[in-house]
């Protein structure tokens, strides 16, 4: 367990910090774009986010991003 600590805390600090740069980053551009296409996409996009859950959710990205795309691995931590 105490292996796997420094991992889960590296983990959770980059998916802060880049949950915080893009919702911050959407936000503002929603904002200076009231009733735009962009306000209405970053809506969409928010809501979708708070309906779909995190167990089909998680699947879905892991496929696009690792299957698909082949940016990231799908699994394992290379150390």
């Amino acid at each position: 367990m105490r292996a796997a600590a420094p991992v889960s805390l590296l983990i959770g600090g980059m998916s802060l910090v880049t949950s915080l740069t893009v919702g911050l980053a959407m936000g503002i551009a929603a904002a200076l774009r009231r009733n735009s296409a962009v306000d209405y996409a970053v809506m969409g996009l928010a809501t979708l986010g708070h309906t779909i859950p995190s167990f089909v959710l998680g699947p879905l990205l892991v496929w696009v991003f690792a299957l698909m795309l082949g940016w990231l691995p799908a699994g394992g931590w290379q150390a």
